[in-house]
């Protein structure tokens, strides 16, 4: 079959897909979604994987030099402050600043606004442990005759 020739319904989805679909790791990633856009940073930080929490406190530092001069850092260098951060719950001072820069880059990195969201059923295998779930804008796709996006 071409890719011109391609219907979404075209595809038969095994059982194990469509439970991975409602209960696995696409219903997770639509749960953090959910999370993001309401801004419930605590579910949001959790669920992030700790080397990327780590590259954010880095990244917020770098750009926020002035924060390690802050007395509630410590005297803490750049890499012990990142690591002090990045836990899954921050109870750091400094914690409410990068909650916000996180919240505000995450949002502006997705740029998908208020719109209704969904995740495909298979996700995609990057790496070892990392797979790369999609969230596919709903208004992007056809409506078959019983109201269901295809």
């Amino acid at each position: 079959m071409s890719d011109e020739t391609w219907e979404p319904r075209d595809v038969h989805w095994t059982d194990e897909e469509m439970a991975h679909g409602s209960s696995g790791l696409s219903s997770t990633v639509m749960g953090w979604w959910e999370a993001l856009r309401r801004g419930v940073s605590e579910v949001v930080w959790w669920a992030m994987d700790p080397d990327f929490r780590l590259v954010v406190a880095q990244q917020w530092l770098h750009d926020n030099p002035a924060a390690l001069q802050d007395p509630a850092a410590g005297g803490h260098g750049r890499d012990e402050l990142a690591a002090a951060l990045a836990v899954e719950r921050p109870d750091h001072a400094l914690w409410p600043h990068l909650e916000r820069f996180v919240l505000r880059a995450l949002r502006e990195a997705t740029d998908l606004g208020d719109r209704e969201v969904g995740a495909p059923i298979r996700s995609r295998i990057v790496a070892p442990g990392v797979e790369v779930v999609d969230l596919i804008p709903l208004d992007q796709l056809p409506v078959d005759e019983s109201g269901t996006h295809i």
